[in-house]
């Protein structure tokens, strides 16, 4: 293995990592729950937003300080693996591979209702409801959602910089 000869290109500078990582932590979910807690919390949200951003801080700081003692880290897979073994690390990566799964779910579900409502309510055509999702025994279909999805597989799938110019 020659490693001059294959080097990877760099694509992303200082600030577009610092946009994904911010895009990656806060993800659509978070904008789209804020309806749903206002009902709730009323009068606390802010305070409730607040302290969930103060508890964000603080968790990064010890993963700040283990990619400084470990290179490849930055990860929780990697962390995992080489803090407690390849069991543990496995299981961390499949975890958190099906949370990036399921986010992915909800915020085509959110973003298929919103879809729906603003060309609903802008009058510019009538989108049907069952479009944006239909029950079927234990899940949702929704066919807005699955084309959002390949939309965005297609685009992750052109590479690395298109993908971070869209998001």
């Amino acid at each position: 293995f020659d490693s001059n000869q294959s080097q990877l290109k760099k694509i992303f500078g200082p600030m577009q990592i610092i946009f994904l990582g911010i895009s990656c932590a806060i993800g659509s979910g978070a904008y789209s729950i804020v309806g749903l807690v206002t009902k709730i919390a009323e009068g606390g949200v802010g305070w409730c937003f607040f302290l969930v951003g103060f508890l964000c801080y603080f968790t990064a700081f010890p993963y700040a300080e283990y990619a400084i003692k470990i290179k490849s880290a930055g990860f929780s897979y990697s962390y995992a693996y080489s803090s407690w073994g390849e069991l543990v690390g496995f299981l961390v990566g499949h975890t958190l591979h099906l949370i990036q799964i399921a986010s992915a779910a909800i915020a085509a579900k959110v973003l298929s209702l919103v879809c729906v409502r603003l060309f609903n309510e802008m009058n510019l055509f009538e989108i049907p409801v069952w479009l944006a999702g239909v029950d079927y025994q234990f899940f949702q279909i929704s066919v807005i959602g699955t084309l959002i999805v390949v939309f965005f597989s297609v685009i992750m799938r052109c590479g690395v910089r298109e993908s971070a110019t869209v998001n």
